[in-house]
């Protein structure tokens, strides 16, 4: 493997790993690699985003981890150090977005890296560590004249949430929309459906300063209610606040899913977008779903990387969608544990985490 004129391959280099599930991040020394595999792109990450998915991974919420210890992350911006065999959609030097949907390219053979603690595995994407192999698949150039402290969102919570109402709702405008839970992809949802004229929007959720930072970006309503322990069909009384035609529901969790879909109009449209817990499944009446009405689960706002990225990014270069009202809350990679502490007690906006 030849260093590229841009950056030195280094011997070493750390990343947060997951050893015991259940347990912190250990932050461990691993070797850089000696050869790339056919579609293997080598990257330094500059920034990547954490989101609940890496909380669920952490937790074992999805069952039993059968890749401990591996390493962890699916969002970020990096540049190109070598590319592998077979890669020609980057060269080195190519600044990248890091995503998890499957893009154009090569789907490369997952990587497994030596480390301090033995070897450690690490699937197509990682992004929690100073370098990672990335497949070329799961990565896009990054459009010009993106600000580098949000450009890590559009791997994931962007794309997500501009999918979840293009694609997979196809919202039109006047259509009424809910969503409860406003965390990153919350936040992103709601800069969608404003894009495409919703009316009137509300989002629901526990925390009162999110509520009020849904006002600030423009939701017509905004309503703080613990949805656990609320009968949330009750927000609606009817004219202009009748029942909305579409529901997102981003919280995973089992009582909300099924309020959300009972809430949603007779003909209306219920997007599951929250992970769900499998060991704890919803259960609601299907006679509507013969009525008209419909509910599905989003998988990633449906999102094509090489489609949607550029697409964003020229809505918010041109103003259309704006960002800079996205709180950010950004840690070194040592504090990567401190990080998804904050992220689990519901920080307002989006955590990053910095390795430069």
């Amino acid at each position: 493997m030849v260093a590229s004129a841009t950056t030195d391959v280094p011997d070493s280099f750390r990343a947060a790993v997951l050893v015991e599930t259940g347990q912190p991040l250990e932050i461990v020394e691993l070797e850089s690699p000696r050869n790339l595999e056919v579609g293997q792109v080598f990257v330094r990450v500059l920034r990547s985003g954490a989101c609940a998915s890496q909380i669920h991974e952490i937790d074992g919420r999805k069952g039993p981890d059968l890749y401990l210890p591996h390493m962890l992350g699916h969002e970020g911006i990096a540049e190109v150090v070598i590319v592998g065999p077979g890669v020609t959609k980057v060269v080195a030097g190519d600044r990248v977005v890091l995503h998890w949907r499957i893009g154009s390219g090569i789907q490369a053979k997952t990587p497994r890296f030596e480390g301090s603690i033995g070897p450690v595995n690490a699937g197509s994407v990682t992004t929690f560590g100073e370098f990672a192999i990335v497949s070329e698949n799961r990565l896009t150039k990054l459009p010009q004249g993106l600000p580098l402290e949000v450009a890590p969102l559009f791997g994931c919570a962007l794309t997500t949430g501009f999918g979840s109402v293009v694609h997979e709702l196809k919202v039109k405008p006047g259509e009424s929309a809910v969503i409860i839970g406003f965390g990153g992809v919350g936040i992103a949802i709601l800069k969608a459906l404003k894009l495409v004229s919703a009316f009137p929007i509300t989002v629901i959720d526990i925390d009162s300063q999110k509520a009020e930072l849904a006002l600030e970006m423009g939701a017509d309503f905004a309503e703080v209610i613990d949805p656990e322990h609320s009968n949330l069909t009750g927000l609606f009384p009817g004219g202009v606040r009748e029942m909305p035609d579409v529901v997102f529901e981003v919280t995973g969790h089992r009582h909300i899913i099924e309020q959300s879909y009972q809430m949603t109009n007779d003909s209306g449209r219920t997007l599951l977008v929250g992970v769900p817990d499998p060991a704890d499944p919803a259960r609601f009446p299907t006679l509507p779903l013969h009525l008209g009405k419909q509910v599905k689960g989003s998988h990633g706002g449906s999102s094509v990387p090489e489609r949607d990225i550029p697409q964003i990014a020229k809505l918010v270069q041109s103003g259309h969608i704006v960002l800079d009202d996205i709180p950010l809350e950004a840690f070194p990679l040592d504090s990567i544990n401190a990080a998804l502490d904050t992220l689990r007690a519901g920080h307002l906006g989006r955590i990053l985490i910095d390795m430069c």
